[in-house]
């Protein structure tokens, strides 16, 4: 996207968001994803299969383990300190 002329429309046009909220995003997109150019002579892009695969399991990962504990602290509340919650996750 080209930002100057982006950035000349919304001064004009209050209802589009503003240049600097496009960068943003244009941006956090830009930092999740490993965004290669196709091989050869083809005109495109392509991701990696794995390294996204790799991402969401991560993500998977993070939010269950996450709501796993919280479960684990709502109802254990008072009775176990935080170590042994850890301790009780290592060995599971």
């Amino acid at each position: 996207m080209l930002e100057a002329p982006y950035h000349a429309l919304s001064e004009e046009e209050r209802g589009l968001p503003r240049s600097y909220l496009i960068k943003q995003c244009r941006s956090d997109i830009n930092s999740s994803f490993t965004i290669r150019r196709t091989p050869g002579e083809l005109v495109g892009a392509q991701i990696s299969f794995k390294e996204e695969f790799r991402r969401k399991i991560r993500e998977n990962v993070s939010s269950v383990l996450f709501y796993y504990v919280y479960e684990m602290i709502q109802t254990d509340t008072g009775k176990l300190p935080v170590k042994e919650i850890v301790k009780k996750l290592q060995n599971k």
